[in-house]
């Protein structure tokens, strides 16, 4: 039946909703080779940001400052939202580069 097309193109895709595959939006849960990037939906999100990992991909480059996951080297600092901060951060603190959460750096709290 409904599953029959799916379960033949995607054998080993373990994903929630079948119709996640393909559906024009990558979704991280499904972007790996058993999902086939997500039908191809992540393909070219993994050309601009290999190995890049975040849950969700709509967060890089939409203006806003994402920490954590988002601002490393591998998701262009969050698509580029976190270089201004970034720059003054690494301005301040030379040696604090790699993706360190400004609003962890001076926050009374050693981490």
């Amino acid at each position: 039946g409904d599953c029959l097309d799916f379960n033949l193109q995607y054998p080993n895709c373990q994903i929630l909703y079948a119709s996640w595959i393909g559906d024009r939006q990558c979704d991280m849960d499904a972007n790996n080779a058993d999902c086939g990037w997500d039908g191809g939906d992540c393909l070219e999100f993994n050309d601009m940001y290999p190995g890049c990992r975040v849950d969700y991909i709509g967060n890089i480059g939409d203006g806003q400052y994402n920490g954590g996951a988002y601002n490393t080297l591998e998701c262009d600092w969050d698509g580029g939202d976190c270089s201004f901060v970034n720059e003054l951060l690494w301005e301040a603190y030379p040696d604090c580069k790699g993706g360190v959460d400004p609003s962890e750096v001076g926050d009374g709290y050693c981490d």
